[in-house]
This record gives C-alpha cells, structure tokens and sequence, in this order.
C-alpha cells in the first residue's frame, strides 16, 4: 500500500470524479475470509498495517473458499484516526468465538479517544473488491453492551449493530461491490453511551475480487534486457487514459530516456495515441524517482485491446524492480496496476551482475572497479549502484568490495576471484600480524545520511556477513543466533514485580520471557545483571502489564524503569539504571537493540535519555544513543549494533539528565554472542594527532586482505 503521490492534486482538479457505485452486486467468485489465528505476537499487539493483503491461498488466519488465491489484487490497511485501533487478542474473554481469534476495535483505551477505526481494501490491475459479511462480538468483561455504526464509506451502504457482553452478532451481511480500482472504506464507529470497556472486536471479515465487464486492465512491462518499458492494454476492452505515473524509491527511473506521450503521441506528436489534445508533464516529475503527465481539458487518449505503447528505455538495470504504476482512466478513477518485468534471470539480476548477462563472472570486476573511491552521493541508489554500491548506502567502500567478493567466490570459486587481481588497496598484499602493531595514516571521510537500503527480497539473496563499523574493535566472527528479551515470563508477573537481578542470564534454551531466532540457547555464555535490583537497593527495574504501557508500540510486558520519587525512599530519585552483560572469556558481545518509551500518564513534563555502552574493563564509553525529547506514550527504537571485543564485559547506562521522576520502560532487548573465531584486529585513534593504529593483541596471527 503507498500514498498517492503528488500529482494526484492535478488530476482531482482537472478529472470529474465518478460517484457510482455498484452495490449489492452478487460475486461468485473465490472469497478470503480473516479469522486472525496468528495475526500479531500477542494479546495486545498491533494489526499488521497490511495484514490480510494481496491473498494467495490459504494460510493461517486465512480461508478461502476453494482454497485458492482467493484475493491476490487485493491490498488491505488496518487504520484509524489515530495509531493502534485494531489489536489482536485471544484472550479467554473471547472464548465463545472459534477459533479464539479477533481483531479488538481498541480507540486508543488508555490514551486519547477515537471515535472510529478503519479497514480499506485498495484493489489494483482493475479488479473491484467485494465485501461480503463480517461479524462483531463482545468481550465477556464488557460494562455493558455496545452499538456500533457501520459503513461503507461514500457509498450508501450501512447499518448499526448492538453488541452484547460476551456475544457475537452473528454473520451481517454487507454486499458490496465496488468499481474497478477504487479504493473502499469499511468504517466502524462505536456510538457514545455504551460499553465504557471498549470490548468489541471484528471477525470472520469476507470480502472477494471480481473482474467486471468492460473495466479496464493496464500494467507497464519492462524488459530487463534492454531496460525498455511499455504501458500495455491487457484487458479485452480499449481504454481512455487521462494521465499516469510511475515511481521509484531507489530511483531507478532514467528520465534522458523518456519518451512522454507529450510531443510524441499526442497532438503535437505522431497523433498515435491522443490525435486531438495535448498533454503536459507534471511539476516535479521527470526525476529518477517519478516520471508523470497529465491531460487537461481534454478527452484523453485510448489504448485499444492489446495495443501497446513504448515510454522508452527508462528502467536502470538493477536489482531493484521497485517501480510503482498509477493511471488516471476517463471518469478520474485513480487506480493502481502492475509493473511486470521480463526477460533476463528469473526474478531479476543478482546483486554483484554489474553488466547483467545474468551471470557475476570477471566481467564484472571491471565495473564494480571503476566506481571504486567516486563520489557516488549525489546519485540515486539504483544509479549508485551500477557504480558498484552494493549495499545501498551511496558509496563503493569495503563493505561493497566483501559483497561482490562473497558473491563471486560464491559461484567461481576463490581461485577465481584472486586471478582478478583484486585488491582493496592499490598495491596492497595480504598482511599477517603477529602480536605488533602496524600503524597508518588515511583520510578519515564525512559519514553520509542513511539511503535507501535494498529491497528484502535482493537482501535475501545475499551472503550475510558483518562489519563493526565505527568501534575501536572490529572482531572477525559469525553471530549465528540471537537472545530477545520479552519480559513475557509464565506466570505473568504481577505489576510492579522487581525485575530480578539476573534475569536474561546465560540463556541455554528458549522460555517465557526471552525468545531465540532458531528455538535454541542463543547466549549460554552472557551473564545479564540489572542495577539497582530489588535485592540490592531501591527497586528502580520493574515488571509492567498496566494499560499506560499498551497500545503504542510495547507487548507488554515491559521492563520498566521506575526511577519516580513518589515510591523511592525520601522521595529521592536512585542512581541511573543499569544492564551489566558480563561476557565469558572465548565470548564476544553483539547487543542488537531495543524499544523504550514512556507510560501515557507520564506527568513529568518532556523529557529524554541518553544511553551509554560502557566497557567495564576501563569504563569507556564506546556508543551513545539518544532518544531527544519524549512525551507521554512516546516510543523510539534504539539501534546499537555495536559487536565487542572478545572476553570484554559492557555496561548499558540510562541517564536521564538526572532531573526527573520518570515512568519509562524499555521492551524486547536483543543481544547475541559470538566465540567460534576468536580473533580481533583493535582499531585506536589518537583523536590529538589523527594516527590511527592497527593492532593485534592476541598471541596468534591473523591473516586478512582487506581493510
């Protein structure tokens, strides 16, 4: 799902927008119904913003009715006038559904009311949505029962249900159907006066796709091999197109290429496509991100049945298949279709085949290499990218330089790769340090914005590797697994429960309160102390369930640190709090991140933290985070990413300047070990002259081609 782009503004102010609607029109096609088993973590936890979209066949939480792709043109977005309407629960107070499974219709329970929450069904390569039937049913805990109102947005379709304490309504029939392309609104609005606990939910919500006479099916096709696009009719009907757009979020769109329909197919062109009117580009458009023109005043062009029309050899070969389509049709629908590429390798070009002849060989080292140490940030990341940034941060460094060694090796071999005679350094040879120090000095370069990053499926295709980038030790080693802390323990602890002191330790299997990415014993060899603990001074680490921690990002449990003088001794804030993550000897540290925030009846006015990663050996501060101002039900995640020195012990300290009685709390903290090479390369800068030394303080040698 993506919002409508800028240019949308024009074609409302130019285009009639139809307000037909087909109702209660009778669909026999396949139909998806959402029964929400396995929609989100947790009770409490967030509907997926896109759950139940683009549905290919049955799954968990989906059912279709010839067990098919029953809803594949099809996007869904679970929203509300403000964050966190829909919330999953399979709580016992729902047991009279089954499965025990629903979408709680929240508004905001504890935090700011609202008065309705939303599902939209976006259908695209002109199918219209149908929707069926859904069902609301109250929680056994209700006050008393609820009305809702509900509604297809705009369309006159409606009705108002009562909701009893621990019932459901039963199956309400709506029988829509919408027209080709248009987005719909299936809107749920609690009316006042009933149910002041909020206990209602959605379930077994059916809704279906269907193609009607004469709609119109567009896509773009792109031919990997020559980069050419061409809007295409696939449908069986012509088609009156007043405008359209494409977009691209790595900027892969070559705009010196483009062949618009103004001055080439339209009035002032060949007269092919619109023989009477002339079309305008848009403001804005003709970039590596967006290329989009419009017909005003007009009747715009057709595209017969089959008929095609070349927009030239626009696409940036790449990895990056990311372009978006949008058309503006005769009567003003904006409707969404598909972008379609063929030609070359099944799902598109590996990343590292720079001259994509589908295959990464010696012919692309002579690519990767020229764009070695050119300025590449002025550039989109499609375009950085056939310079050689492999990763997407718009440069071809040594993190780029591992990738396409990696790939290459991957397929051809180590051999291979040294027949290149590639080498990151000019003239540079491979190294061994044995227990000395070789010190250099380089130009230390200006860090770049975060860019664009590639896209999931490209990223899955690459050999996973790490760097510890911005440390004063870079270790060497596979971070195989990963320790989560969830808080979540069996039994739930109770609110206000002193967090243990050594809670999170040495976690040899996975249980309630931490999970671990493969199931295992993710960190057996780091020990976790939390300071000060209930055992050791005033109770600062605190189990949390409340409703202030629910609702804006947390699945409570959380860890809060309650550092508020209203329950420490004299009233006297304690000392920061602290994590101590105490590493074995042969054991290095990964501590990936976490979430902190604060509780919504956080009273104390703005306020923010700094977090630092201390190495206990000599007390250095080695990464700082800050979180800037946060306000009541604030949340930020913080990122650390930070890889240690192995057999060195760190510290997390939370200082919040000092000057508050906070209510914050932080929630799935991850970390992971690593021991299986134990070998570091120390980096130290002398920040008074510039020097920079690397060293080896181990007892054995380390052989490395690359820094």
């Amino acid at each position: 799902m993506h919002h409508r782009r800028n240019y949308a503004k024009f074609f409302r102010a130019a285009a009639c927008t139809a307000a037909i609607t087909l109702a209660c029109v009778a669909s026999r096609a396949p139909a998806t119904t959402i029964t929400f088993e396995g929609a989100a973590s947790g009770n409490n936890a967030d509907i997926p913003l896109e759950y139940g979209s683009y549905v290919s066949g049955n799954a968990t939480g989906f059912t279709t009715t010839d067990g098919t792709g029953a809803t594949p043109h099809v996007g869904l977005a679970w929203l509300g006038d403000l964050i966190d309407e829909w919330e999953y629960h399979t709580a016992t107070t729902w047991v009279h559904e089954s499965p025990v499974a629903v979408a709680q219709i929240d508004h905001n329970r504890g935090g700011p009311y609202d008065p309705y929450a939303d599902v939209v069904f976006t259908p695209r390569d002109g199918r219209s949505v149908v929707i069926n039937s859904f069902l609301l049913t109250g929680a056994t805990d209700m006050n008393a029962e609820a009305n809702f109102a509900w509604e297809v947005v705009g369309a006159g379709v409606s009705g108002v249900e009562v909701v009893g304490v621990g019932e459901n309504t039963g199956v309400i029939n709506v029988g829509f159907t919408g027209q080709p392309g248009v987005p719909y609104t299936l809107r749920f609005t609690r009316l006042p006066g009933f149910d002041s606990g909020f206990g209602t939910a959605l379930d077994d919500l059916s809704f279906s796709e269907t193609l009607l006479p004469n709609a119109e099916v567009l896509n773009v096709r792109v031919d990997r091999l020559t980069g050419e696009a061409s809007l295409v009719n696939v449908g069986g009907t012509a088609a009156t197109i007043r405008g359209y757009s494409l977009a691209s979020s790595s900027g892969a769109l070559d705009p010196s290429q483009w062949t618009s329909i103004r001055n080439h197919y339209d009035v002032n062109g060949n007269k092919t496509f619109d023989p009477n009117d002339a079309w305008t580009v848009l403001p804005g458009a003709g970039s590596d991100g967006e290329l989009s023109e419009f017909q005003f005043g007009g009747d715009g062009g057709t595209l017969n049945s089959a008929g095609e029309l070349s927009l030239g050899r626009i696409w940036r070969q790449s990895p990056f298949e990311d372009l978006a389509l949008e058309i503006v049709l005769a009567d003003g629908r904006i409707a969404e279709y598909s972008v379609v590429f063929e030609g070359g390798p099944a799902g598109g070009f590996a990343v590292g085949d720079l001259n994509y002849d589908g295959a990464i060989n010696a012919l692309d080292w002579p690519i990767y290499n020229a764009g070695r140490g050119v300025d590449l940030s002025t550039l989109s990341v499609a375009a950085a990218y056939q310079m050689g940034d492999l990763d997407g941060d718009l440069d071809n460094d040594i993190r780029d330089f591992l990738m396409f060694k990696a790939n290459f090796v991957a397929l051809n071999g180590e051999a291979a790769f040294a027949s290149l005679g590639a080498v990151p350094e000019p003239g540079s040879v491979g190294l061994a340090l044995i227990g000395f120090a070789t010190t250099f000095r380089r130009r230390l370069r200006r860090s770049r914005a975060a860019t664009p990053r590639l896209p999931k499926a490209v990223l899955n295709r690459q050999l996973v590797w790490l760097v510890a980038a911005a440390c004063s030790s870079c270790l060497f080693a596979t971070f195989a697994q990963a320790t989560t802390l969830t808080f979540a323990t069996d039994p739930l602890p109770a609110n206000n429960a002193d967090v243990p002191e050594f809670f999170g330790s040495n976690i040899a299997a996975e249980s309630a309160g931490f999970v671990t990415s493969d199931g295992s014993g993710a960190t057996p060899n780091i020990g976790l102390t939390w300071f000060p603990a209930g055992s050791t001074g005033a109770e600062v680490w605190e189990f949390h369930s409340a409703a202030t921690f629910q609702g804006f990002g947390f699945d409570v449990p959380v860890a809060q640190l309650d550092v508020d003088g209203s329950v420490q001794p004299g009233g006297v804030p304690p000392a920061d709090p602290t994590i101590d993550f105490v590493v074995g000897p042969s054991t290095a540290l990964e501590l990936f991140g976490f979430k902190i925030g604060n509780a919504t009846d956080q009273s104390e006015p703005a306020y923010g933290w700094t977090i630092n990663l201390i190495r206990i050996s000599d007390m250095a501060t080695v990464a700082t985070r800050t979180t800037g101002l946060m306000g009541p039900g604030d949340l930020v995640n913080i990122d650390f990413n930070y890889i240690g020195e192995i057999g060195e012990s760190y510290r997390l300290l939370f200082d919040d300047a000092g000057a508050n009685r906070v209510r914050s709390a932080i929630d799935d903290l991850k970390f992971g070990e690593a021991s299986d090479l134990p070998q570091a390369l120390k980096l130290t800068v002398n920040t008074t002259t510039g020097e920079l030394t690397l060293s080896n303080p181990t007892p054995t040698g380390i052989a490395f081609d690359t820094y």
